[in-house]
């Protein structure tokens, strides 16, 4: 009897263990962006309504599209802008917006006349470099002589070479620059070259999930659910 009783207590555990993994989600994001980490606590609080806890995956910012594109791996992605919505068609949108961001010019150099969007002209006098699959970048530079890197520690590294002039970035991964380079005083020209708003998106095997998810988002972040 006591036998059985151990065993039906083991076999609860193992369920129990089971049931709470399964509320374990796993959310790919592009290197660096695991670094905006107000984001990303609001994200998980969110997730905590609905008793489910992030793992978070960074990776480099293409290879994350292509694996929200093409792959089943990861159950959300953190951020993308609303365009992405053509590219991630295994994802849902939700609708509310998670940070507003822009891209700056960031130089080893007084480049005064960068600091105005209107006159992005200017970008044609310099060597340019942008972080490879980060989508905003992308558009605004695809008719430049842009040279992609991998990542932002790359881009920065680049710019004190001296193998490029202009390195535009997502100005949240620019703001907080790890201790080896803050010594070199890098510039980040204001206002942003351009701006624009990033959006959650789950995978489409979670769909009904939805509905819940904009509801915590939209109370955590103190945000609008558009459309309503």
């Amino acid at each position: 009897m006591k036998y059985m009783f151990a065993l039906a207590v083991v076999g609860s555990l193992t369920c129990s263990t089971i049931a709470h993994s399964q509320q374990v989600f796993k959310v790919s994001t592009t290197t660096d962006a695991e670094l905006y980490t107000s984001a990303v606590e609001d994200l998980r609080a969110a997730y905590q309504l609905l008793d489910i806890e992030l793992e978070i995956t960074p990776l480099p910012a293409k290879r994350a599209l292509l694996e929200a594109e093409n792959g089943n791996t990861y159950d959300a992605e953190l951020g993308r802008i609303k365009q992405a919505e053509t590219l991630l068609t295994n994802f849902v949108r939700i609708p509310v917006i998670l940070r507003d961001i822009g891209l700056v010019a960031v130089t080893v150099r007084d480049l005064k006349n960068l600091s105005d969007h209107l006159d992005l002209v200017n970008l044609r006098d310099y060597r340019v470099a942008s972080v490879r699959g980060i989508l905003s970048s992308d558009a605004l530079l695809k008719d430049y002589n842009n040279i992609l890197v991998d990542t932002t520690r790359q881009g920065l590294y680049m710019l004190l070479y001296r193998r490029i002039d202009v390195f535009v970035a997502l100005d949240f991964m620019v703001q907080d620059l790890p201790k080896e380079l803050k010594q070199h005083h890098y510039i980040i020209h204001e206002p942003p070259l351009s701006s624009a708003k990033i959006y959650h998106y789950l995978h489409k095997k979670h769909n009904d999930l939805a509905p819940a998810l904009t509801r915590a988002m939209s109370k955590v972040l103190g945000k609008p659910i558009e459309g309503l």
